[in-house]
């Protein structure tokens, strides 16, 4: 039975007491932790974003996404927050383009969760566009999903800020699900086809993989061959001159080391700095020093190895030089490529191995990890004295050590005739060559968004279809349609654009083909005034692209419209678009 809890009736967001949360002790089930998280009351502290995002109730709660939980949809509408913002707790404004069936997913990636209830909250700002007919779902691959609950003109979110609060059959689900997706079947409250939510949160069995303790591993051992070119550096004793830190310092053990912050070979960052600390790069230092953060729950320490990446087989701490007590007992050392998504390497819980000022020990790393460019260390607890003070005095890091391979060759995509398989984006949607073709958006090579959607209008994804589309933007000067090509950058040499399948008229005339790195800073590629080369419906036509500009790679591609169209309107109508010239 579904139940609605308007915004005021519930407890502040990020002031829910998870000491109210009921539920059972973890339970060791193989190599997974199962932790059981039941539903007291809307807005509560006690499900799985929370679990997450207060790393198992440990530190106050912050976005969910900073643990590598993601958020995407099918559509973001221009005056949308972005989708990670159902992860804040707070009311945010979260609503899609219109469009048919838009989605919204939430991945848990590594964690699986046997979900009991699940909650969605309205956005606080209107009471309009309330979901109404809608169905969640739930999957392990992302790609084979399934049907968890199905809701038909349900009225549950009729308020401002509402929350609704669903059961679910957990017993139908024994393996539980990483994702979940909310799927818009028909028309919301104001009968239009935008999703409109602001928060989601999950009940059940949560399993976490991997989540069993490690206090006493094996020795040190390198467990796969080293990547080619990789150097395995190996163990012997605490602040040995085996390590990756000294080798990086002393240029592969050729010269006396120094910082290798100092040599432009690694940076060192901290969530937060004490007046009286020394810097965070001090650590390399291989002496005595006083690190510490300031008393933040969660505080953590950042090496970027830069253009190495390391896989780790063992790793060395040392405690401060001020006292003996602030020392490390619970934290985890995670690894990343990217800075943003991290994995866990090694979990200690009450870890009293730094006693003393200048007490070092190192610990092995089970398991083939990595490699990585970032290593973290996390705090996850009080440290010895009660405190959240992060303190440490060095660090080290073994294992197999290697360069980033050289970046190929840009492949390069030449233009034929009008929509042929020559394309960059036709190249994406076939999995680069590999695939039969299906739309880049859809494959998750490309995001398409637009500064508007008229509400007769095809999404904006469908540009990429490479069949008849409708796309249409309201008459609004310098609408737009962007292209984001993710992590990979594109050096224009031509580029097609298809009129609508609708009317020969509101074909484009004036507009720019513009490019950008950061989706703000925009550089224009190439200009049209009075370009009549778009004439009937279904039209394509290609450009080469000439300018001294288009010898950038850029991450965003956008068509603005910059002046009428052919029927004297500025609506952006398209039906299709493709790009030529470098993938980087």
């Amino acid at each position: 039975m579904a139940f609605a809890a308007p915004s005021a009736q519930a407890a502040a967001p990020n002031k829910a007491s998870p000491e109210a949360c009921r539920g059972t002790k973890p339970k060791q089930v193989g190599d997974t932790t199962r932790h059981t998280l039941k539903l007291e009351k809307p807005g509560d502290a006690c499900g799985a974003v929370y679990w997450i995002g207060s790393r198992g109730r440990e530190v106050e709660y912050a976005n969910a996404g900073k643990q590598g939980v993601r958020v995407r949809a099918s559509s973001v509408a221009e005056t949308s927050k972005k989708p990670r913002a159902l992860l804040n707790r707070k009311p945010a404004r979260f609503i899609t383009q219109a469009e048919k069936r838009p989605w919204v997913e939430v991945d848990f990636r590594k964690t699986r969760i046997q979900p009991s209830h699940y909650t969605l909250r309205h956005p606080k700002a209107f009471a309009g566009q309330a979901l109404r007919t809608w169905k969640l779902l739930g999957s392990v691959d992302g790609k084979s999903w399934t049907v968890i609950r199905t809701h038909k003109d349900d009225k549950t979110l009729s308020k401002k800020g509402a929350r609704g609060v669903w059961k679910l059959d957990a017993d139908k689900f024994p393996e539980g699900f990483s994702k979940f997706r909310i799927l818009m079947d028909g028309p919301n409250s104001s009968d239009t086809m935008e999703l409109a939510v602001s928060e989601f949160e999950v009940y059940g069995n949560l399993f976490e993989a991997g989540a069993g303790k490690q206090d006493k591993p094996p020795a040190p051992k390198q467990d796969s061959a080293p990547a080619p070119g990789a150097i395995t550096l190996t163990h012997q004793s605490d602040f040995d001159q085996n390590g990756a830190i000294y080798y990086l310092g002393s240029l592969g053990k050729t010269k006396p080391f120094d910082n290798p912050v100092d040599l432009g070979r690694m940076k060192v960052r901290a969530s937060s700095l004490m007046h009286d600390s020394q810097p965070a790069k001090a650590l390399l230092d291989r002496s005595l020093i006083r690190f510490t953060t300031k008393q933040q729950p969660g505080a953590w320490v950042e090496f970027d190895f830069l253009d190495e990446r390391i896989a780790p087989t063992a790793y060395t701490l040392k405690h401060y030089k001020s006292w003996d007590t602030e020392a490390l007992r619970n934290w985890v050392l995670e690894g990343s490529n990217d800075g943003s998504a991290w994995t866990t390497l090694h979990t200690h819980n009450n870890d009293g191995a730094l006693k003393k000022i200048g007490g070092t020990k190192t610990w092995s790393i089970l398991g083939n990890a990595g490699p990585f460019r970032f290593l973290r260390i996390r705090t996850t607890g009080k440290n010895s004295n009660g405190h959240y003070y992060l303190a440490l005095s060095g660090v080290e890091f073994y294992g197999s050590l290697g360069a980033t391979a050289k970046p190929k060759a840009p492949a390069q995509f030449e233009y034929v005739s009008d929509f042929d398989n020559n394309g960059i984006l036709y190249h994406l949607g076939t999995n680069q060559g590999t695939a039969p073709f299906q739309n880049a958006a859809g494959r998750d090579a490309v995001d398409v968004t637009a500064s508007s959607l008229r509400k007769d209008s095809e999404p904006a994804s469908a540009l990429l279809d490479r069949t008849d589309v409708r796309f249409t933007t309201h008459p609004i000067k310098n609408s737009s349609v962007r292209f984001d090509f993710k992590g990979r950058r594109v050096k224009v040499r031509a580029y097609t654009l298809k009129h609508y399948k609708s009317f020969d008229t509101e074909a484009l005339r004036s507009w720019v083909l513009e490019g950008s790195n950061d989706g703000n800073t925009w550089t224009v590629l190439r200009e049209h005034a009075n370009d009549d080369a778009l004439k009937y419906k279904g039209d394509s036509h290609t450009w080469a692209v000439h300018s001294n500009a288009a010898n950038t790679a850029y991450r965003y591609l956008r068509v603005r419209i910059t002046g009428p169209n052919s029927n004297n309107h500025w609506h952006l109508a398209l039906g299709g678009f493709e790009v030529y010239g470098d993938l980087q």
